[in-house]
C-alpha cells in the first residue's frame, strides 16, 4: 500500500511541476510597451524599406558626384597596309554650366527626404504600438470585469434558486436572475472577442512572435502618458517630421529645377 501511494505522490509532484514550468514559460512572454516597441522595431516591414530607401539615396549621392568618363576610339582608315592610316584617339568630357554641383544638390536632397521619412515612419509606428498596447490593455480589463460579474451573476442565480427550494422566493426571481445571468455572459463573450481582436492588431504591428494565448502585457491601462498643452504643441509644430519633409521636398523640386536648368549650357570636350 505505501509503494502505491508514494507512485500517486510521485505524479503528483510531477505534475505540479509541469504546471509550475508552464506557468513561468506563460510568465516569461508577458512584456511591457518598451519591450513591444523594441520588437516593432525589429521586423516592422515598412522600417526595413525606409532604411533601404536611405541606402538607395546614398548611391545616388556617389553616383552624382563623380566625374564623367574619359571616352577611347580607335579609327583606321583604308586597308591597304601602305596607305592605311590609324588613328588613336582619348576624349575627355568637361562638364559646364554647374552640372556636377546640382546633381549633388539633388541627391543630397534626396538624403534628407529619406532620413526624414525614416524618422517619420518611426513615429507613426510608435504611435500604432502605443494605441494597440493600451487598447489590449483596455480590452483585457474589460474582459477580466465581465468575467467576475459573469461569476458573481452565477452565484447570484444559485442563491435565488436556493432560496426558491427554501419557499422563501418566487420561481419568476429564478428566471429573472438566469435572465440576467445570460445577459452577463454574453457580455463576456463580447469581452473575449475584443480582447482577441485587440491582441490580433498587436501583433500584426509588432510582428507574431508569440500567439495571442501565449502573450501576456505587463502594464495598466487606467494610467496614461500626460500631454504636452496647446502652447507646447504649437512650439513643437515645426520641427515635426511632417513639417520638415515637406520643405525639404520643396528644396529638392528647386534642386531638380536647378539640375534641369544646368543642361542649357553645352559641355566642352577635349580631345588628344
Amino acid at each position: 500500500m505505501s509503494r502505491r501511494y508514494s507512485k500517486v505522490a510521485e505524479v503528483w509532484g510531477l505534475a505540479a511541476a509541469f504546471v509550475f514550468t508552464l506557468g513561468q514559460a506563460n510568465a516569461s512572454t508577458a512584456i511591457t510597451l518598451s519591450q513591444a516597441w523594441e520588437r516593432a522595431l525589429q521586423g516592422n516591414p515598412s522600417l526595413l524599406a525606409g532604411e533601404r530607401n536611405a541606402g538607395i539615396a546614398e548611391g545616388e549621392r556617389r553616383q552624382a558626384g563623380v566625374l564623367p568618363n574619359p571616352e577611347l576610339s580607335w579609327e583606321v582608315e583604308d586597308t591597304r597596309s601602305a596607305t592605311r592610316t590609324t588613328t588613336v584617339q582619348i576624349s575627355q568630357p568637361i562638364e559646364l554650366g554647374g552640372k556636377r554641383g546640382a546633381r549633388i544638390e539633388l541627391a543630397e536632397r534626396g538624403i534628407d527626404s529619406a532620413s526624414i521619412g525614416q524618422e517619420q515612419l518611426r513615429n507613426e509606428l510608435r504611435a500604432e504600438v502605443v494605441a494597440a498596447f493600451q487598447g489590449t490593455l483596455l480590452a483585457t480589463m474589460r474582459q477580466t470585469l465581465a468575467e467576475q460579474a459573469q461569476a458573481l451573476s452565477e452565484r447570484g442565480v444559485a442563491v435565488v434558486e436556493a432560496r426558491v427550494k427554501a419557499g422563501k422566493a418566487s420561481p419568476l426571481e429564478v428566471a429573472r436572475a438566469r435572465l440576467q445571468f445570460d445577459e452577463v455572459r454574453l457580455e463576456t463573450a463580447r469581452a473575449r472577442d475584443q480582447r482577441r481582436n485587440a491582441m490580433s492588431q498587436l501583433l500584426a504591428v509588432i510582428g507574431p512572435q508569440a500567439s495571442a494565448d501565449e502573450l501576456e502585457l505587463s502594464g495598466d491601462a487606467a494610467s496614461l502618458p500626460a500631454l504636452p498643452g496647446v502652447t507646447e504643441l504649437l512650439r513643437r509644430l515645426d520641427s515635426a517630421a511632417p513639417m520638415r519633409l515637406a520643405q525639404i521636398e520643396i528644396e529638392r523640386q528647386e534642386a531638380a529645377i536647378a539640375v534641369e536648368k544646368s543642361r542649357r549650357i553645352a559641355d566642352l570636350t577635349v580631345s588628344l
